[in-house]
C-alpha cells in the first residue's frame, strides 16, 4: 500500500511542483486549499503526512496543525514557508510541525524529509505496539522480599496465577480449596482476613 500524503497549499504553482515530484515517487497524493477541506479529509480517509503551507485562506497553519496534533500526535507535518510567513511557520513548529521548508522548496530535500518522517512514524507505531502487547510475564508482580514472598515467587512460577497491584509484602499465605471451588484460591492468613478473599484462580 502506498503512503498518502495530503498537501494543504493554496499556491498553484507551489501545489502542482509538489504534487507531481511526490508521485512520481510512488506517494499517494490528495490536495486541499483550505484548512476546513483539510480536515475533512483527515476525517475521511487519514493521511500518513501532511505537507502544508504556514498560510492559508481560512487561518495560519499552526492551528491546523495543533488540530491535527491533538487528534494523531505521531503524524508527521512538514511546513512550507515563504520569507513573510517564518514567524508564522515558527509557531507551526511550536504546535508540533515537524519540518519548515522555504518556498520554493527544494524537491530532493522535501522527498528526503518525507521519508524520514514516515520511517520515524513507523518505528513509533511499532514501539507503541509493543509495549501494548508486552508479556505479563516482564512484569515483576512480586516486589516483596520476605522469604515468603520469595517461596510464593516459587511456586507461582508454575501456575497461571496473577496477584495484584499491591501485594508487595504479602507474608504467611496459605491455601486451600473454598467449599465448590474449581480452582485454587488464596487468602491472607492473618486474623482480621475473615472468609475466602479471591486473589485469583487457575
Amino acid at each position: 500500500m502506498r503512503n498518502r500524503i495530503l498537501v494543504v497549499e493554496n499556491g498553484i504553482e507551489t501545489c502542482r511542483t509538489v504534487t507531481e515530484y511526490l508521485q512520481a515517487k510512488g506517494y499517494e497524493i490528495r490536495v486541499a486549499g483550505s484548512c476546513s477541506l483539510a480536515e475533512q479529509f483527515c476525517r475521511i480517509t487519514p493521511p500518513d503526512a501532511v505537507i502544508v503551507g504556514a498560510i492559508l485562506p481560512d487561518g495560519s497553519s499552526h492551528r491546523f496543525i495543533a488540530r491535527l496534533k491533538a487528534e494523531e500526535p505521531s503524524l508527521s507535518v512538514i511546513v512550507l514557508a515563504s520569507q513573510n510567513s517564518l514567524d508564522q511557520a515558527t509557531e507551526s513548529l511550536r504546535m508540533g510541525a515537524d519540518h519548515v521548508l522555504v518556498k520554493p522548496p527544494d524537491l530532493i530535500a522535501l522527498s528526503e524529509i518525507v521519508t524520514r518522517c514516515l520511517e520515524n512514524q513507523r518505528i513509533r507505531c511499532q514501539h507503541a505496539a509493543e509495549n501494548r502487547i508486552r508479556p505479563a510475564a516482564e512484569c515483576d508482580l512480586f516486589l516483596g522480599k520476605s522469604d515468603s514472598v520469595r517461596a510464593l515467587a516459587e511456586q507461582m512460577a508454575n501456575r497461571n496465577v496473577a496477584l495484584p497491584a499491591g501485594a508487595e509484602g504479602i507474608s504467611n499465605i496459605s491455601s486451600k480449596r473454598a467449599p465448590g471451588a474449581t480452582g485454587m484460591v488464596w487468602r491472607t492468613g492473618t486474623k482480621a482476613s475473615q472468609g475466602w478473599e479471591s486473589i485469583a484462580t487457575t
